[in-house]
């Protein structure tokens, strides 16, 4: 049985103390690209993407849109174009019309809400707004769930 000596114990420490550091250094810089790379990708889920927005001051018929998804919303942001002035009356509808079959339309709001958003329980398919509008300015924003 060969002998080893205390010196030869401390040369074997030290050459498995530099592997050990050597892995560690390569673990850290692994981790640090690994984590950098993950924080640049783009996000997998971007929650809400815009299908299609509008803006006026009087009523409109939009395009058609087409929605890919179940769930969906319409967003709406609206003013009165005469402040409080009551000499002025203002109204603000919007409707939702499926492209498709023109009898199944839904009326969202009614009179003047300000600002708001309405989800819709409505299957995939082509879509158009009817807004009408009278002293309002506003914008209508119909977005998806991706």
């Amino acid at each position: 049985m060969p002998r080893i000596s205390l010196l030869d114990l401390t040369k074997i420490s030290r050459v498995k103390m530099k592997k050990l550091q050597k892995l560690l250094i390569i673990f850290i810089t692994l981790t640090l690209i690994l984590s950098f790379s993950v924080s640049c990708l783009p996000e997998v889920n971007p929650g809400w993407v815009k299908v299609g927005e509008w803006k006026g001051g009087s009523s409109k018929t939009t395009e058609t849109f087409t929605i890919k998804n179940k769930e969906w919303k319409i967003s709406w942001k609206a003013y009165n174009l005469h402040g409080g002035d009551y000499r002025y009356p203002k109204s603000f509808d919007i409707f939702v019309t499926n492209a498709d079959n023109i009898l199944d339309c839904t009326e969202l709001i009614w009179d003047f809400e300000p600002e708001g958003s309405a989800y819709m329980e409505r299957p995939p398919g082509k879509y158009y707004l009817n807004i009408y509008s009278a002293n309002i300015k506003w914008k209508v924003t119909v977005e998806e769930k991706r």
